[in-house]
């Protein structure tokens, strides 16, 4: 054997033990926890926090997507984008394939900025942005949807204004959607948190037989404190109080059978249907019946 061919053999050798070795070095562990297709839409409330979700998912194992709508991205700013690009998969300008094939490969959908555009869009079925079209997938393939509502519903003095926004969120808790603060939303993806709205679907109504007896009897005083829960007596400067399905779902974990509101408050219509369906009372300041808008 020639010089030159024993060099030849040494190289093939040699080449033969890298190829083999570079499929037996170390890799890196494939995130073991569930997959979450995280939405950001343009609104300006707790950002901060909203961002630190996707690294707080990535940082218990999860596996992240994330879809920013363009307003998003403006409101974000370079340096959130980069913490969220850290944490997860950006997806750039998604085709609607595309929006199908993550929220198919998603187990639960988290929502860490709510607008008022894209809550009202989707309780009303319309499907025409890339935010409302994976929405809509998300509900229809029955995954668990998980948003924050502060930047949908914002304080405003005008009540009528806020029911509106009010009902908005109370339609997509009909779908099932559960609403969360967004300091809250990691934990729930990561299944540390109980559902919000699920444990009590309102269609249905059971009232137990003690809660129809109270309904009946209903005193011409105002309850007491362990069975009824009270909002601000009514003014003549005082704004429209406003009743919502959020604020019912609380009154009857808490066995609440009467609730004081102001005799010009304003009732969301999921709300009236929750107090019918749960026996639960809406009574003036001085325990008679009051008239309410909504």
């Amino acid at each position: 054997m020639t010089e030159a061919e024993l060099i030849q053999q040494i190289t093939r050798e040699v080449l033969k033990q890298l190829r083999q070795g570079a499929g037996q070095g170390p890799s890196a562990p494939a995130p073991a926890g569930p997959k979450v297709l995280l939405l950001y839409t343009g609104g300006d409330q707790c950002l901060d926090e909203a961002v630190a979700v996707a690294g707080d998912l990535a940082a218990a194992g999860a596996q992240v997507r994330i879809l920013c709508t363009p307003s998003a991205r403006a409101l974000l700013g370079s340096t959130r984008l980069e913490r969220l690009a850290s944490a997860g998969e950006l997806m750039d300008e998604p085709t609607e394939a595309e929006i199908y094939g993550a929220v198919h490969w998603a187990d639960v959908v988290a929502v860490p900025v709510l607008t008022q555009n894209t809550a009202a869009k989707c309780a009303l079925g319309i499907r025409d942005t890339p935010a409302t079209n994976l929405l809509a997938a998300a509900l229809m393939m029955n995954r668990r949807v998980v948003v924050c509502p502060d930047s949908a519903v914002p304080s405003t003095a005008n009540a009528p204004y806020r029911a509106m926004l009010e009902a908005h969120i109370d339609k997509l808790r009909t779908f099932g959607v559960e609403t969360l603060p967004a300091a809250a939303i990691a934990q729930a993806c990561l299944g540390q948190a109980k559902p919000a709205v699920r444990e009590q679907p309102p269609v249905q109504a059971q009232a137990p037989a003690p809660a129809q007896a109270s309904v009946q009897a209903a005193a011409p005083a105002p309850a007491t404190p362990a069975t009824s829960c009270t909002w601000p007596a009514d003014t003549a400067d005082a704004p429209l109080k406003l009743v919502t399905a959020g604020d019912v779902e609380k009154a009857v974990q808490n066995g609440v059978r009467q609730v004081v509101i102001a005799r010009r408050a304003i009732v969301t219509p999921l709300a009236r249907d929750l107090c019918r369906n749960h026996g639960v009372a809406l009574v003036g300041p001085d325990g008679g019946e009051t008239h309410a808008a909504g």
